[in-house]
């Protein structure tokens, strides 16, 4: 991991689409003052996804460790819920809480103002020794980097990558995209082989 840090002020990501309930997210969400972090990019991490996301490094307060130095101030990976601002931030903290009282090792993370955004701060939690595997290049090992690219030119993630249900149906299948998709055609056993990574 690099140790390029920057004092440079967070840069403002671009919104694809607003949420339909925007409120005064600043006088609801705690705000990280400027002097309080340092930012790095993801460029040179093994972190993928659709999110626009950068590694912060947060001033703040750790039981037993002094704050001074940093090198000991903590990790987070900072998203910004760009496609549906800024529900989907909410979203991945709300189900993060309910994976954490449910009892499942999930990271530590919370929802804060920086530079002016909502976003989702991740600890980050990999030794210098570990690298992260983003779902993607799970799917790209199995199938081709020629079919997955297909699916994400054509955003269609959400109806391809699904897993089947209860009866045997494929749960989000649609019969017209077969024809945008010939490999799909007749069959749900390509999307059973999915279902190890998105069940």
């Amino acid at each position: 991991m690099s140790d390029t840090w920057s004092a440079s002020p967070i840069r403002h990501e671009d919104i694809d689409h607003y949420a339909d309930d925007q409120r005064n997210w600043a006088a609801l969400i705690p705000a990280i003052k400027r002097t309080k972090y340092l930012v790095q990019s993801t460029s040179d991490l093994s972190i993928h996804g659709d999110a626009p996301k950068c590694f912060l490094l947060v001033k703040e307060y750790q039981q037993g460790r002094p704050m001074g130095s940093p090198h000991r101030w903590p990790r987070y990976i900072a998203k910004v819920g760009s496609k549906k601002y800024p529900i989907e931030s909410i979203t991945e903290q709300l189900i993060t809480r309910l994976g954490q009282c449910l009892g499942f090792p999930v990271a530590d993370s919370k929802l804060c103002m920086v530079g002016r955004q909502v976003r989702f701060l991740s600890r980050y939690f990999l030794r210098e020794d570990q690298a992260l595997t983003h779902g993607i290049e799970l799917f790209r090992d199995d199938f081709g980097t020629e079919l997955v690219d297909a699916i994400a030119a054509r955003k269609s993630e959400r109806e391809f990558y699904t897993f089947p249900g209860p009866s045997g149906i494929c749960v989000g299948s649609s019969i017209g995209e077969n024809a945008a998709f010939p490999w799909r055609q007749g069959a749900c056993s390509t999307r059973s082989s999915i279902s190890r990574f998105s069940a």
